[in-house]
């Protein structure tokens, strides 16, 4: 999964379900490596040094996965860790980094109720077969007595009227339905039956969702639609979550510079109105919705996944912050440092410390808030610069000029 797709990933989990999360140990991280030096002292803080860079990157390339996992609500999940050793490292530096790892992912991970198996260490993925043999061993360890049992099962509740349910979601996916109403699935259900359960109904769809078959989310209006098309849903997504899409289409968007990971509501109902294949599903009831009704579907349904994280503006406007397109901190070493000449950068005055991990959703969070909050300046201010990285949020603010 990439860093841009991750909202969009945890859509798609399920409860009882086992995740392979790849990582090398840092291996094309340089500042992972430890320096060597002739003083002991520099030697301690050469290995201090290397060991906080390898934090930093379990904490991007791994644990940002299992957060994500963790944060999703799942439950009955078991996070395997599968590290491509290969002969990037000594034993003895491969010990240390899997130490550190590990480390991370049982404080990580603890707390949030997802297992995590001992990590798996393979070569390579080019024979991937004695690999799957290898995870669901794996996985089998860290699950409860009678865990094989009770692989594939889904629920233990009963559910009369699934088969229905499955048959008129076929038969509109046939006529080429992308989004269905859970009313219409209702209504066919009900055609054939004396009486009509919603919550077994609504069972039925959960059921489904777990398996893959079907995306669908509950609460509020969400709740009133299946998702048939999956491949279709995410193409739609897609348009306002990966930076590619969104400058394809940067013409359709105003009022907001187009460097910062933002889009306001407006702008987003008028970017998928202007996607083709997506006017065209409307234009032929594939999606039995309105223009409008299917853009605010879709917000909804990012706000849920945490692809986009609304906030308001003073004057009432809702703005949607992206983190997916959130660019990454200049490689630099001394960004945030009074050696630096460069006129956007600046000395940090402020830090928190927290007592374990921090949580891979706090800096979307802090980012949202300060777009908010810097939406209104008193009047002597005025904003004349944001910056939004994956991990940092610069504004410059000057005084106000009047005539």
């Amino acid at each position: 999964v990439g860093a841009a797709d991750h909202g969009l990933a945890s859509l798609t989990f399920t409860s009882k379900t086992v995740y392979v999360i790849v990582y090398d140990l840092g291996a094309g991280n340089a500042a992972t490596n430890i320096r060597k030096c002739s003083d002991a002292c520099d030697a301690e803080k050469a290995i201090k040094r290397a060991n906080r860079a390898l934090s930093v990157d379990i904490e991007e390339n791994l644990l940002a996965h299992a957060s994500l996992i963790a944060r999703s609500g799942v439950q009955q999940c078991t996070v395997v860790p599968l590290i491509l050793a290969g002969e990037s490292f000594s034993r003895e530096e491969e010990l240390r980094r899997l130490a550190i790892m590990e480390n991370s992912l049982a404080s990580s991970l603890s707390s949030a109720g997802i297992r995590f198996s001992p990590r798996l260490l393979v070569d390579g993925l080019d024979d991937i077969d004695p690999i799957k043999k290898d995870i669901i061993r794996a996985a089998a360890m860290v699950g409860d007595e009678g865990a094989s049992a009770k692989m594939g099962r889904l629920h233990d509740v009963q559910l009369p009227c699934l088969n229905r349910v499955r048959q008129s979601i076929m038969m509109e996916t046939d006529r080429g339905a992308k989004i269905i109403p859970v009313k219409k699935i209702c209504d066919d259900v009900g055609s054939a039956s004396s009486s009509v359960d919603i919550e077994e109904i609504e069972g039925c769809l959960r059921h489904m969702a777990s398996s893959g078959s079907i995306l669908y989310f509950e609460g509020r209006s969400v709740g009133e639609f299946v998702i048939a098309d999956a491949k279709f849903f995410f193409s739609a997504a897609a348009t306002v979550a990966r930076p590619s899409e969104i400058t394809q289409h940067d013409d359709t968007l105003n009022g907001i510079p187009s460097h910062l990971p933002i889009i306001s509501s407006d702008d987003a109902d008028e970017l998928w109105r202007s996607i083709s294949f997506i006017s065209k599903a409307l234009a032929d009831g594939s999606i039995a919705m309105a223009p409008q009704d299917f853009a605010n579907y879709m917000k909804e349904v990012l706000v849920l996944s945490g692809t986009f994280i609304p906030y308001k503006t003073t004057e009432g406007i809702t703005n949607y912050f992206i983190p997916s397109l959130c660019k990454d901190m200049p490689p630099t070493d001394d960004s945030w440092s009074y050696k630096t000449q460069e006129s956007w950068r600046t000395t940090l005055a402020s830090s928190w410390t927290f007592d374990s991990s921090a949580t891979a959703s706090v800096m979307n969070a802090l980012s949202s808030a300060l777009l908010s909050h810097f939406s209104s300046m008193p009047e002597d201010l005025e904003v004349t610069q944001v910056m939004i990285w994956r991990s940092s949020f610069l504004v410059q603010l000057s005084p106000r000029h009047t005539e």
